[in-house]
């Protein structure tokens, strides 16, 4: 039964149901904490399962407490050089960037890295999750070249291995997207940008959380080119999602708000701008 359970979580996380998924996900673990001796390989499944629930419910603290516990239990049991134990060093490692803690998000980064470099051919698709987490945390230190050539790397094998709609593909496009953006490239940016909405809208339900990434995205990819109006578009298809689907104080809902209340202001439609302020501050109060 947990482990049905647990495939249920599984299902409805990958459809963008955090709150289903988290049901289903405390209830194997439920099971498994009554069963299982405390350093069973199952119960280190499950905690990494709600760590990742939790971190897309944007509940950073809770989903790094869970995946700290998946840890304690795969280093306990695990040779040091096994993929499980690199997919939990990832999972760490991006749960600490959304923390902020990006020094220590590039440590479990490299550890992952190191362990996949060794023991999987040069062209497997979890070398590319750890090249592409990898360059996401360059990106977020400033360190653009490096954080381009590990976004291409991931790149080179998406497109090698994977179908043209697969999401983790279209997680790449975004990815390179956003480090185009950054350094300055904003024709590289759009088309990358355009290639992973093309993909997230050809395979997810139109209120994913995934698709409302994307809209943010271009949203501001339209600002920096000045075109004020369709980055106001772009973000509130975002927003429209986003308040479906994620709690009222997640992060990305608050980031949102804020950026419709700046472009707004900047339109000169100074009754909207203090709507979406009046929001912001509301998720701000919600996140205490």
């Amino acid at each position: 039964l947990a482990t049905s359970y647990s495939n249920l979580a599984s299902i409805y996380r990958d459809l963008g149901d955090f709150e289903s998924a988290r049901s289903f996900a405390e209830k194997a673990l439920g099971i498994r904490e009554k069963i299982l001796p405390p350093d069973h390989p199952s119960l280190a499944t499950s905690y990494n399962n709600l760590a990742m629930i939790y971190q897309n419910l944007g509940d950073r603290e809770r989903a790094r407490s869970f995946a700290e516990k998946a840890i304690g239990i795969w280093e306990k049991i695990l040779t040091p050089d096994l993929p499980k134990l690199a997919k939990s060093y990832n999972n760490l490692a991006v749960i600490y960037q959304d923390l902020g803690d990006l020094e220590r998000a590039r440590l479990f980064a490299e550890k992952s890295l190191s362990i996949h470099e060794k023991i999987l051919p040069p062209d497997h698709p979890s070398l590319a999750t750890s090249y592409n987490n990898l360059a996401v945390i360059y990106q977020n230190l400033g360190d653009l070249d490096r954080a381009r050539s590990f976004a291409e790397k991931d790149l080179a094998i998406s497109e090698k291995t994977l179908p043209s709609d697969h999401p983790s593909l279209g997680t790449s496009y975004n990815n390179l997207a956003l480090i185009y953006r950054d350094s300055g490239d904003l024709e590289h940016a759009r088309s990358f940008s355009e290639k992973a909405l093309g993909i997230r809208e050809k395979i997810l339900p139109p209120d994913h959380p995934s698709l409302a990434t994307s809209y943010h995205n271009l949203s501001t990819l339209f600002e920096a080119e000045g075109d004020l109006a369709m980055s106001v578009t772009y973000e509130e298809r975002a927003v429209s999602i986003l308040e479906k689907k994620v709690p009222s104080h997640h992060p990305h809902i608050l980031i949102s708000y804020n950026h419709l209340s700046e472009l707004h202001r900047a339109l000169g439609y100074s009754k909207k701008a203090r709507e979406y302020a009046a929001k912001a501050k509301k998720a701000r109060r919600d996140s205490i």
